[in-house]
């Protein structure tokens, strides 16, 4: 067909060039700088407010970011997948990038790939904080200063302004350069966390001078696999967000992507069902529990070499579904 993109290199220029739009459209909503804010903000103040440990030291902190990183998540990939998509339908914008024309598979796929670049953003950004969160927890400490429980004060101070200091500078950099505050803000918490974390590696946990020669951030990067599957589990989610917005207004498509996720927590009751109707749709939702990796880090543990792998083919394959779907609803679509 004339003016269709030629080859390969076309299409993945016109699906790269839908998925920057999206994700510098979703990052820059009110909602998604409010939910990054919040989520980073609340993780690094758990552990200076909690009071109870519950036996192991840190579980606690670890499994409530982790907990935070999935709800917060969640609401951001309804907002960066349906709406984006939803309002580029409505708006015309769809028209405008199909007229030359593309496949109308590019629109899902673009918006699902924006999305998924968004979350992967917010999953760094909070991964990192929930390091920070650990080490800040309340834990057994020997060292040649001090042996005892403590909360590493000076992490948790850190950690806490982080989010703040991030928006700020963002908002400096809108007021001088024009450059964009939502997408400004996570991409300096994404640089900004790390190097905190490396900076006080100086520190010991109960605020003595390290030296430059003995740097150690005494982070517990276990926590890293979990987060990789919740990021897994995020871009599923994202792909029911695009597959509904080809139908359905901005509002509602971010509403109704919520639907196979809360369904994905019972999947597992709904394979054991009496009913047959009700045992063939659990294959079609994505199982929460196949990708909620902490228990897996109780008392020490570790998640199994398997477990990620087999988390990527079920996002994967879920995702890949959901877009189908999507991509022949919009074929009866008129634009």
């Amino acid at each position: 067909m004339k003016g269709v993109p030629r080859g390969g290199a076309g299409l993945a220029r016109a699906v790269l060039a839908t998925a920057r739009a999206s994700a510098l459209e979703a990052l820059q909503q009110p909602a998604a700088i409010l939910i990054g804010l919040s989520v980073c903000s609340l993780v690094a103040l758990q552990p200076l407010l909690q009071l109870h440990s519950f036996g192991e030291s840190g579980r606690l902190v670890r499994d409530c970011a982790l907990a935070a990183m999935l709800l917060g998540g969640a609401a951001l990939c309804a907002l960066c997948s349906a709406a984006p998509m939803a309002a580029a339908l409505a708006g015309g914008g769809a028209a405008t990038a199909l007229a030359r024309p593309a496949p109308r598979a590019v629109l899902p796929v673009g918006h699902w790939l924006g999305s998924v670049c968004a979350a992967a953003l917010f999953v760094w950004c909070v991964a990192w904080q929930s390091l920070l969160a650990g080490r800040t927890a309340e834990a057994y400490v020997q060292t040649a200063h001090f042996a005892g429980d403590i909360r590493d004060a000076l992490c948790g101070a850190v950690s806490a302004l982080l989010p703040a200091f991030s928006l700020g500078l963002a908002a400096w950099r809108n007021i001088r350069r024009g450059t964009r505050i939502g997408t400004a803000f996570f991409v300096i918490m994404a640089v900004l966390a790390p190097l905190a974390a490396a900076l006080l590696g100086f520190w010991e946990r109960d605020g003595s001078w390290l030296g430059f020669a003995f740097w150690d951030p005494g982070l517990d990067w276990r926590i890293v696999a979990p987060s990789l599957a919740i990021w897994l589990l995020l871009c599923a989610f994202c792909a029911g967000g695009a597959a509904f917005a080809t139908r359905l207004p901005a509002a509602a498509a971010a509403s109704a992507s919520f639907l196979p996720f809360v369904l994905g927590f019972f999947a597992d009751g709904l394979a054991s069902s009496e009913h047959l109707a009700v045992r063939a749709l659990a294959p079609l939702l994505p199982s929460v529990r196949d990708f909620w990796l902490a228990e897996a880090l109780a008392n020490g543990g570790s998640v199994s070499s398997s477990a990620l792998p087999l988390a990527a083919l079920h996002a994967a394959a879920w995702s890949a579904m959901a877009l189908a779907v999507g991509t022949l609803a919009l074929r009866r679509r008129d634009l």
